[in-house]
């Protein structure tokens, strides 16, 4: 998963409460459920696009991962930044069998190499260096106004999450299964901690 996206609008953001009403880029289709929960109007947008479309008013602010933030623009034309983790997008690099064994063998072996937990941990290491300088940089800047959501707002947060998977799991025995094959990695994850 990419790192989880945050909040930044165009107008400071207090609580939870204040989104209700605002139209807000989002990336995906559960990122849409979640900003609806929380009721905002979710406009789906390229990143690229951010910038002008808050600059110019077409949307109230963007759901955007903090790398992002000054790459695409976005950090230019907002100063708001909402510390909510909205989101995080599954990331993946995947190659069918057929194509694989159709390689050369030293693409082959370079390919088994570097895959599974090498790029993984490069990955996590390099964008989590990345966001915290940006989330350093954000906090450190008295012309930024950086807010953390409240005990209060996490809880209905998590109760939004909660209901936007609940909903997806319920569409199918096959989801359901994914659901608890999830929980029972991020359960033997923590136990290894």
């Amino acid at each position: 998963m990419v790192e989880p996206a945050l909040l930044v609008p165009r107008q400071p953001i207090a609580s939870i409460a204040d989104l209700k009403g605002m139209s807000v880029r989002i990336n995906n289709h559960t990122e849409a459920e979640v900003a609806q929960r929380f009721g905002m109007r979710p406009v789906p947008m390229p990143v690229n696009l951010v910038s002008e479309a808050i600059s110019d008013g077409t949307i109230d602010g963007a759901v955007v991962p903090p790398v992002m933030l000054f790459e695409f623009g976005v950090g230019r034309v907002t100063s708001y930044h909402y510390l909510l983790d909205i989101s995080s997008a599954p990331l993946a690099l995947v190659m069918n069998r057929k194509r694989f064994e159709g390689l050369p063998a030293k693409a082959q072996d370079i390919i088994r190499k570097y895959s599974g937990e090498w790029p993984l941990k490069r990955y996590l290491q390099t964008n989590e260096a990345g966001n915290r300088q940006v989330t350093e940089q954000l906090t450190s800047n008295p012309k930024r106004q950086v807010v953390y959501p409240s005990e209060a707002d996490l809880v209905v947060a998590h109760a939004a999450f909660k209901s936007v998977v609940d909903e997806w799991a319920a569409k199918s025995p096959e989801n359901a299964k994914q659901l608890e094959t999830v929980k029972a990695e991020i359960a033997k994850l923590r136990a290894e901690r």
